[in-house]
């Protein structure tokens, strides 16, 4: 019933944010590198570097190697 009356009201819907491929930026080299070393994935490490929330101390480690590459500035 609830979601029934949430669904009336768009606002209340999460959206899921749309990331391209990194494969298309210019620093894709950088994000796959960042992948390597770290053991995940080059397309997680372009949403983080897109502004993708950090969940865990693995995305902190990512953000903080995209800041020493020059890719990202601390916040």
């Amino acid at each position: 019933m609830l979601s029934e009356v949430l669904a009336r009201f768009p606002f209340f819907s999460k959206k899921r944010r749309e990331y391209r491929d990194y494969k298309q930026s210019k620093n894709s080299s950088v994000y796959e590198k960042v992948a390597s070393e770290l053991d995940s994935h080059p397309q997680h490490v372009y949403e983080i570097a897109h502004g993708k929330p950090l969940y865990n101390y693995d995305d902190r480690v990512i953000y903080d190697r995209l800041c020493q590459y020059g890719i990202l500035h601390r916040r």
